[in-house]
C-alpha cells in the first residue's frame, strides 16, 4: 500500500502503481480475511477511520478502503455463525458477481467493493483450511522494524497517509 500511495504522488515512477500497486489491494484483503478470528470493537474504530481519514487526505477515496476492511469483517463474522448455511464459496461468488455487475461502485482503487470483500472471504477460507498458514508465519520472520510495523497494519496504513498528505501539502 505504501508503495501504491508513493508512486500515486510522483515519489515512486508510475510503472510501480501499476504493478506492485495494484496487487497490494487484493493482498491486504486476502491477508485482512486470513487474520480475521473474530469481531472486536476495533473493527469499528477501523470503519470511523475509514470514514473520516478522506476528510484530512481527500486523495483517498471516500469512504476509505478500511470502511471495507470493517464491512468484510462483519460479513466474515456472520459466516462463522452456526445459522449461515451458504458457505464461504456463496458469499465470494456472490460478492464477485456483485462487483463484476457494477453493483457496487468501483473504488478509485479500481476494485469494487464487492471484490474487496470476495477477497477477505478467500483468505477467510485459506485460514480455514491451513493451506496459507506459512504465508501468515512470513510475518515473524521479518526484520525487528519490519515485523513491529507489520504488527500495527491500521496505524501503519493511517500514519503513512497523513505523512504522505503533508508532504503533498508542502511540496505541491
Amino acid at each position: 500500500m505504501v508503495v501504491d500511495h508513493l508512486a500515486l504522488f510522483g515519489f515512486l515512477p508510475w510503472e510501480f502503481r501499476i504493478t506492485v500497486g495494484r496487487l497490494a489491494m487484493p493482498l491486504f484483503f486476502v491477508l485482512a480475511g486470513m487474520c480475521f478470528s473474530r469481531l472486536t470493537r476495533r473493527h469499528g474504530q477501523v470503519f470511523v477511520i475509514g470514514l473520516v481519514l478522506p476528510l484530512a487526505a481527500p486523495w483517498l477515496d471516500a469512504p476509505n478502503v478500511l470502511v471495507w476492511i470493517a464491512v468484510g469483517a462483519v460479513v466474515l463474522w456472520l459466516m462463522d455463525r452456526p445459522f449461515w448455511v451458504a458457505g464461504h464459496w456463496l458469499v465470494i461468488f456472490a460478492a464477485l458477481a456483485a462487483g463484476a455487475n457494477h453493483w457496487t461502485p468501483a473504488l478509485g482503487t479500481g476494485y469494487p467493493p464487492g471484490f474487496l470483500v470476495a477477497f477477505m472471504a478467500l483468505g477467510r477460507l485459506l485460514a480455514f483450511r491451513g493451506d496459507a498458514g506459512w504465508l501468515l508465519g512470513l510475518g515473524e520472520r521479518l526484520p525487528g522494524v519490519l515485523a513491529g510495523l507489520g504488527r500495527r497494519p491500521l496505524s501503519m496504513y493511517v500514519g503513512h497517509v497523513l505523512a504522505l498528505e503533508v508532504l503533498r501539502r508542502v511540496l505541491l
